[in-house]
């Protein structure tokens, strides 16, 4: 509502009427009115109303303060609690007897009669404006869009100029052209080389052996119950760990020492690799998280306390098989800091002012899977890395392509990215991957139960009997 032009002649009046409740309210001698009353006299209006506000807060059945916030709202044009104080004031007077003892009152009676003409005088006017206003917050509202999308776009160009400086640093691109010219090399001279297998190739055991399993597993078993093993990552880890449990092999998972850290905790929920660096970050002190990423498998928020903190770092340290499943490489981050989400938030605590969604590249999860390794290889050099690739398909995608798409998207940026690692470490005799969902996509005859995600008990039991006979001893 516009402010009101205070008319001299209209504003006298007021005063004169506010004092005469003043007095006849037994409020005269108070200071703090007095001075309020002579604000008003002098054209100073928010002040007046400033000591009128204090005084009903600490004095809320006081007519004169009522009334003077009555005045100095319609002088401001703020009707609508002009019409408040003016009911507070006859509901006080009403109980006091009235305008016998208030013959001042009948002129506010006369002025809510007139403020409601007021307005109607304005409202023409008043339409314009907010049609006006209207037009604009359009415009600041597409200015702000664009904003937006700029900032958007200029974090989208940071990001890709620090992937491309985090490959520089850490030498991948010219691993890869080494590993490449190197393979290619070899296989002009006869020396490797693989073809893909019939449908007959595939009907014996042995077959299988060698078209699923070719220089991905070691030549021999090298896990032995005497061992450290973690497994870590999607639920896909979960089957590995309940079958070596079922063993009797030396799960790190199951130490109740260790209890405090929280990748115990989340389970078999690490879905995506920017989540995995962040608990080796985390755990050798090089992270310094913003934001709370983690959370428990009830979607409670967990703490980045010290004991965790150390609790993992230990069994890091400890630990000589490293067995890491990838889920996912569409990830949920927050938009003012870049930092990934552990998992999909539940609809409630999605906010879109904070939260937005990506597909992380294969360059993306290369880098994070190559620091995860420097992290291993930094604290125990013959640790055995085993990847794997969850055959578990996505629950659902906020990309607006079909689901089928999407997780074969997902997990083909996963693949490759695996594959580049253990390319750039070909020389690494104790770094392999073991080819899960290979086997289930290409090879396994209904590997799915009913919902078509969970891989079924029969095809676990198969992958896991492949795993024992390559990795167990």
């Amino acid at each position: 509502m516009e402010v009101q032009k205070v008319d001299k002649n209209e504003l006298s009046e007021f005063v004169k009427i506010y004092n005469d409740v003043l007095i006849s309210s037994h409020e005269d001698k108070n200071d703090l009115l007095n001075y309020a009353s002579k604000l008003l006299h002098s054209k100073n209006i928010s002040q007046a109303k400033d000591i009128f506000l204090f005084y009903t807060n600490n004095s809320p059945n006081s007519i004169s303060a009522h009334l003077g916030l009555a005045f100095t709202f319609w002088f401001l044009g703020q009707y609508d609690l002009f019409y408040k104080h003016s009911e507070i004031v006859m509901d006080l007077a009403k109980k006091s007897g009235g305008f016998k003892n208030f013959p001042e009152l009948p002129q506010l009676s006369i002025l809510v009669k007139n403020t409601d003409q007021i307005i109607a005088i304005k409202s023409e006017k008043e339409q314009k404006n907010l049609k006006l206003e209207k037009q604009n917050r359009s415009i600041e509202n597409k200015k702000e869009i664009l904003d937006t999308e700029m900032r958007e776009a200029f974090k989208a160009k940071n990001r890709q100029t620090k992937i491309a400086k985090d490959l520089q640093l850490l030498d991948i691109s010219q691993k890869l052209f080494y590993r490449t010219k190197k393979e290619g090399d070899d296989w002009r001279r006869g020396k490797f080389g693989s073809n893909y297998p019939t449908k007959d190739c595939l009907k014996e055991d042995a077959s299988v052996d060698y078209y699923f399993f070719k220089n991905l597993v070691p030549e021999k078993p090298i896990i032995t119950r005497d061992k450290n093993i973690l497994t870590l990552g999607s639920c896909f880890a979960g089957y590995i760990k309940d079958y070596l449990n079922e063993k009797f092999y030396k799960l790190q998972n199951d130490n109740s020492s260790q209890s405090k850290a929280h990748i115990f905790s989340f389970t078999d929920g690490i879905v995506n690799t920017y989540t995995l660096l962040q608990q080796f970050e985390w755990a050798f002190g090089n992270a310094d998280f913003s934001q709370p990423l983690w959370f428990d498998n009830e979607n409670v928020p967990v703490e980045y306390t010290e004991i965790a903190r150390k609790s993992t770092e230990c069994i890091f340290k400890d630990v000589d098989v490293f067995i890491i499943t990838l889920g996912l490489s569409e990830v949920l981050y927050h938009k003012k800091t870049d930092e990934v989400l552990m998992r999909f938030l539940p609809s409630e605590h999605f906010r879109s002012d904070q939260h937005a969604f990506r597909v992380a590249s294969v360059d993306e999860n290369l880098i994070n899977l190559e620091k995860i390794y420097g992290y291993i290889r930094s604290q125990n050099k013959e640790s055995i890395i085993i990847f794997t690739l969850s055959p578990v398909p996505l629950a659902r995608s906020f990309r607006h392509i079909s689901g089928i798409a999407a997780d074969t998207v997902s997990k083909s940026i996963l693949r490759v990215a695996v594959d580049e690692i253990t390319r750039c470490h070909a020389d690494d005799a104790n770094l392999f991957y073991f080819p899960a969902y290979e086997l289930v996509k290409s090879f396994l005859k209904d590997p799915y139960d009913d919902d078509n995600r969970h891989v079924s008990k029969e095809a676990i039991e198969y992958i896991m009997a492949k795993f024992a006979k390559f990795y167990l001893s």
